[in-house]
């Protein structure tokens, strides 16, 4: 276990309360966001000067949300271990900084301290826009068509979601994709998704083909194919083993 502090610089008897309380909760629940148990994170000391609270969470998760403080002071690049809820947090810490009194917000453990300033959450609000990248297909309906200002896109529902992904294409498959509207599609190239829901939002395609309905044969239509005697009274376990072992 670690301790990790945070300090609120101003004048007590000027320093909003909200903001104490604001900053205890937006780091309580960014160390939870990356692992800590909430029985985990606790209270460990209160102190007079400036405001300091020190939290006292598995070490861990202290280091990575110091470590990703560190990262977004310096550039819009998705810490290690974060996720969406843990930049959500970071900007309510940079948001507590703001409240009446606070002249500044640091937190830290040992001699490791990162200052809460606004760069944190700019730097949060872009990676969080940023979609994830990753190499891939979709298959589904295309349906729709577009061809202006040497933008070609179409439209496509993907099968798995039923959610809508915009097909992004080069200007050499626009007879290929217009022959293919209303025709189930198999697109291939790299893909774009939501940070949040991780659904695919968009898809920049490198090759597209079509790509026949799957067969799906309803169960009825099977039932009863081999007879109700097709063991000849064998029971169906020695029937299974002599074929393995055949």
């Amino acid at each position: 276990m670690a301790d990790v502090t945070i300090t609120l610089e101003g004048e007590l008897g000027s320093m909003s309360a909200l903001g104490l309380a604001g900053a205890l909760d937006a780091m309580a629940h960014m160390l939870m966001s990356v692992g800590a148990d909430s029985s985990d994170v606790t209270l460990a000391g209160l102190a007079e000067g400036s405001a300091v609270a020190l939290l006292h969470a598995p070490d861990e998760s202290v280091e990575t949300i110091l470590g990703g403080l560190e990262t977004l002071t310096c550039a819009a690049s998705m810490p290690q271990g974060w996720n969406s809820r843990t930049l959500i947090h970071a900007q309510n810490l940079v948001n507590a900084s703001h409240h009446k009194g606070i002249d500044s917000v640091s937190v830290g453990a040992t001699s490791r301290r990162v200052h809460i300033a606004d760069t944190i959450k700019e730097n949060a609000q872009r990676v969080q826009i940023t979609p994830l990248s990753s190499i891939g297909s979709v298959t589904g309906v295309l349906y729709a068509y577009n061809n202006r200002d040497d933008d070609l896109t179409c439209r496509m529902i993907n099968e798995k979601t039923g959610l809508t992904v915009q097909l992004i294409l080069e200007s050499s498959m626009a007879e290929t994709a217009k022959k293919m509207l209303d025709t189930r599609v198999r697109a291939w190239g790299k893909l774009e998704r939501d940070r949040s829901t991780h659904t695919i939002t968009s898809l920049t395609v490198t090759d597209i083909e079509p790509t026949p309905p799957s067969a799906s044969v309803p169960v009825s239509t099977v039932v009863g194919v081999l007879g109700h005697d097709f063991l000849d009274g064998t029971d169906a376990v020695a029937v299974v083993r002599q074929l393995r072992d055949a």
